[in-house]
């Protein structure tokens, strides 16, 4: 036999190029190289090339450790032979179905999310089965009935494996993918044992782990011209003990050959291994040797480093990345299993301006084409409230059948004028039903018939998939995924009629291969319960990894621990060297227990940790290497160091070495400083804007002569700057939802009855309540809460309307005052809206303002620190409320219609006193706030400001109120 190895200290593809140009010149471009991934012959490919510029011809490299077919050594004689594997997507959705009947005979509801997930863990038990050739026939034999019901349950699942699944199986006239494999790995072995090739045969790197693949391997072993190169494989080196080793693969492959140890040569382009050859071998001995016998070679080029936690490490990472590229030409690498560390680095690397992607890959419905499948999805079956509306059309691949830029306008404009504040009620025939209502407060950049137009151009599309979704009723999921792509062509297409953004670069097409094969699977599906829709195809998609086709940058990469065997970088940081991550947690899976799977033939769950620990010494060929790990998990639950970083921790604490190799603070200092901040000290004084008079208001309303009395910064925000702080997105209605909704109430049973009451004033009033409460109605607490207390304070209202309508009184309601006030230089008009005027039949007027809330207590009006009912009162005797003009008082009134409390407070008597103070300090404060010299102060007068404020972040109040006797900035006041 002609058996290889090249030393873990040695970069693996390097040195076999050089072996394969020295053993075999110019017959080297008819051979056949054999490599166990497909990112390993990629690799190389590229070391192949000629380092001069010139041309070569490449011999054929393939892998053979991939599941799929097309990445497999096929035969094309014998492949046509074998029944063709089962399409995966339909694979999970007949497994699902079988579990569900399972679960419906043993007397629970079945459910699909749950189905497709036991479906998923089934398929790669069937896989595993499959691979190791173990037959499912027996699985019946392995739960005795005397063993717990949990085991009987498990046993009724698997029965689906050896019992049901091989009739589906003849009937669909498929074979399983990994069955598949197996049979045009062996087709292949017997062919050459046949018919010899005459070219070389070179399997490189492949430890064999699956028989099918150990077979061919002692073919080729056995060809004329045939070569299997292993990696790391000392033929000097104490027998291995145990599965757990890490060079337990290569001596279980050697035993299937029927070779040893001895028979391995060094491969002829490998140079000799280097000291840290020597530490490697350590790693693979459960108590390591005390270490007195390494030299300080060892150490060079080696960095541990331990982590508090997940984001400095990250932070290091992507920092070690980024210091490699200093020196040109200069390589590195992360390898990591945690693929939430690897795209945490990668978000890490932004910093530097570095896009660099997994290798390993990014689940489909992560992609963003499959996020827009899912977010349509969910939003149909949740009848499309705000968020998830939202969501769908910002989605970078919506289009809507115009440009971007256009489209977007029109998103921002809907969520401006409609989707902020309390959620409309009827999914998208409400959100149409309010941009077709007239509205005097429009105030999105796009007019709101233009908008209503386009959205209802939007309903139309989605209104196929919402009533099928929306409906709750099951149904066809063929039908499901048809009415959903109509809606995905129409997000997508372009103003050209095109979606072929949609189906771009790497996701694009995975999800162009997706679609067609779930449509196919789908089609004689049972009616499903909609609700379970976006769980079938986030399942679905999220076993189907989106690879880049090429790296994103030339010198980095990160790696998973599969994609990183046989490459070479300069500098190497391996993550994530935790237990349950490298090595993986020797669970023996959901199925069966360790007994279990000795009895049925299954290879040891040890033997992961012997391949995780050979893995890890691959990347000892790395001139830098870095091993990184954390104290404690994302959750900040705390974390086991890797069996194998603690034996090389050991086998260097003995010659004193472990500290040559440990970061120190000064690594951790400069991670900190990365993200320290270093704010100016100066402390911010307090705002104190002076616009100039013409930018000064000449308008003032009533509420806002309060808000200048509380902050005046805040009335310098809202009324000069013109800020207004957007609503949530569907948000909860709220007090000033239900203020609304009574005050229009109350306008409207004012305007139809403003002299006499109807006959059943109750029933009228009621009656215009659920009129204004309409749009409210699908909001729970509105029925629970503010309806009762809408009923009690009508009882309220009519028991006082009933008295005063005795006088003879005429109401009117919603009028507007104003009243010009004249200003050195100029006049400012004070404006104010009284919620009902009375007007009285001796020629007085009586102003009440209706309250939702706490109503101010009499003392507070007089006092003028809740002016607003006064400042009514004044424009009524100074100005006008439409066609009254310069009134004579009755009465200045707060009506409360909370429901609940005190019912009124009232000013009678001695009203004018209290407006001629007032009016002298409107004066003061009207002009004060009109001389450019003086300033709208942030939180003038402390004892009377808000305690909280939506634009205090502007203001930078926290900077400048740590200091107790700089609060009171002073002010003209009332």
């Amino acid at each position: 036999m002609s058996l290889w190895t090249i030393p873990f200290t040695t970069p693996f593809l390097p040195a076999l190029v050089q072996g394969l140009d020295q053993m075999f010149g110019e017959r080297l471009e008819d051979a056949l190289i054999l490599l166990p991934s497909r990112r390993a012959v990629l690799a190389l490919r590229e070391a192949l090339r000629p380092e001069d510029g010139s041309t070569r011809l490449c011999p054929r490299i393939q892998p053979i450790g991939e599941i799929e077919e097309d990445a497999l050594l096929l035969d094309p004689a014998s492949a046509l032979d074998l029944p063709p594997a089962i399409c995966t997507i339909r694979r999970r959705l007949l497994l699902a179905r079988l579990v569900r009947a399972v679960e419906q005979a043993s007397g629970h509801t079945p459910n699909m999310d749950r189905s497709l997930r036991l479906a998923g863990d089934l398929a790669r038990f069937l896989d595993e089965l499959q691979t190791e050739e173990v037959d499912a026939v027996g699985l019946d034999r392995l739960v005795p009935e005397e063993l717990a019901e949990h085991w009987q349950r498990t046993l009724s699942f698997l029965k689906i494996l050896d019992q049901a699944w091989p009739a589906v199986l003849n009937e669909e006239g498929r074979v399983d993918p990994a069955k598949r494999r197996r049979m045009l790995l062996d087709a292949r072995a017997e062919s050459w044992l046949l018919r010899p090739p005459g070219h070389p045969v070179i399997v490189a790197g492949v430890t064999g782990s699956i028989p099918a693949v150990a077979r061919l391997m002692a073919v080729v072993a056995g060809l004329p011209d045939g070569h299997l190169v292993l990696q790391g494989l000392d033929p000097t080196s104490a027998e291995v003990a145990g599965p757990t080793h890490p060079l337990a693969p290569l001596t279980t492959l050697l035993e299937r050959i029927g070779a040893t140890p001895r028979e391995v040569r060094p491969w002829p382009g490998a140079a000799a291994a280097r000291p840290r050859e020597r530490l490697a071998r350590r790693i693979g001995e459960v108590v390591p040797a005390a270490g007195a016998d390494l030299p300080e070679e060892v150490v060079d080029g080696l960095t541990i480093e331990t982590w508090r936690e997940p984001a400095a490490a990250s932070v290091s990472v992507a920092l070690h990345l980024r210091q490699a590229m200093e020196q040109p030409d200069r390589t590195a690498a992360l390898v990591t299993t945690d693929r939430n560390f690897a795209r945490r680095v990668a978000i890490e690397l932004g910093r530097y301006g570095i896009v660099v992607d997994d290798s390993a890959g990014t689940p489909l419905d992560q992609t963003p084409p499959g996020s827009l499948l899912l977010l349509a999805a969910h939003a149909a079956v949740a009848h499309f409230p705000p968020a998830a509306l939202l969501a769908l059309l910002k989605h970078p691949l919506t289009r809507g059948g115009q440009d971007q830029g256009n489209f977007r306008r029109l998103v921002r404009a809907l969520e401006r004028g409609v989707l902020r504040g309390p959620r409309p009620a009827g999914g998208l025939d409400g959100v149409l039903a309010m941009l077709r209502e007239p509205s005097t407060r429009w105030a999105a950049p796009v007019a709101q018939e233009r908008l209503a137009e386009w959205f209802a151009e939007l309903a139309r599309a989605a209104a196929p998939l919402a009533e099928l979704l929306g409906s709750g009723e099951p149904a066809l999921p063929a039908e499901i995924l048809r009415r959903h792509l109509a809606l995905i062509r129409w997000l997508t297409t372009d103003e050209d009629g095109s979606d072929a953004e949609f189906f771009a670069r790497e996701a694009g097409a995975e999800i162009a291969a997706f679609l067609p094969r779930l449509e196919l699977a789908l089609a004689d599906e049972a009616p499903m319960p909609p609700s379970a829709w976006p769980a079938l195809l986030a399942v679905l998609m999220a076993e189907i990894p989106v690879r880049p086709r090429r790296p994103r940058h030339p010198r980095i990469a990160i790696r998973g621990r599969f994609e990183a065997r046989l490459l070479d970088a300069d500098r190497v940081v391996v993550a994530g060297l935790d237990e349950g991550a490298w090595p993986e947690d020797s669970d023996a899976g959901p199925w069966l227990n360790r007994a279990m799977r000795q009895t049925l033939g299954l290879p040891p769950v040890d033997a992961r940790i012997g391949m995780a620990g050979h893995d890890l010494l691959g990347q000892f060929a790395a001139d830098e290497l870095i091993l990184v790990r954390s104290r404690r998990d994302p959750g900040g639950s705390p974390t086991t160091p890797s069996r194998f970083l603690v034996r090389l921790e050991a086998a260097l604490r003995g010659p004193g070495l472990l500290g040559r190799v440990q970061a120190g603070q000064a690594r951790a200092t400069l991670v900190e400083r990365l993200d320290a901040s270093h704010p100016a000290t100066r402390r911010i004084e307090r705002p104190r804007p002076r616009p100039g008079r013409q930018a000064r208001p000449a308008e003032i309303w009533a509420t806002e002569v309060e808000t200048l009395l509380d902050d005046p910064y805040l009335f310098y925000v809202r009324k000069i700057l013109g800020l207004r702080e957007l609503e949530p997105v569907d948000a909860q209605a709220g007090a000033a939802e239900r203020g609304v909704a009574v005050h229009q109430a109350m306008e409207r049973f004012v305007r139809a009855h403003p002299e006499l009451l109807p006959d059943e004033p109750f029933a009228v009033l009621q009656k215009m309540g659920e009129i204004a409460f309409a749009r409210f109605s699908h909001y729970p607490q509105v029925r629970a809460l503010w309806w009762p207390r809408f009923l009690r304070a009508a009882e309220q209202v009519l028991a006082e309307e009933a008295a005063r309508r005795c006088q003879g009184i005429q109401v009117l309601a919603e009028r507007t005052g104003s009243w010009q006030v004249q200003l050195p230089g100029r006049r400012v008009e004070l404006k104010a809206k009284a919620d009902r005027l009375e007007c009285l039949p001796d020629g007085r007027v009586a102003i009440i303002d209706y309250k939702t809330g706490a109503i101010p207590r009499a003392s507070e009006v007089a006092g003028l620190r809740r002016p607003q009912i006064l400042i009514e009162g004044l424009i009524a005797r100074n100005g006008r409320f439409g066609h009254l003009q310069r009134c004579a008082l009755a009465e200045l009134a707060l009506w409360s219609l909370a429901g609940r409390g005190g019912f009124a407070t009232s000013l009678a008597d001695e009203l004018d006193p209290h407006l001629d103070r007032l009016e002298e300090a409107v004066l003061r404060l009207l002009a004060w706030y009109d001389d450019p010299g003086n300033p709208y102060v942030a939180v003038a007068k402390a004892e009377i400001a808000r305690r909280q404020d939506t634009y205090d972040h502007l203001s930078r109040v926290a900077e400048w109120t740590a200091e107790p006797e700089r609060l009171d900035a002073g002010g003209p006041g009332l």
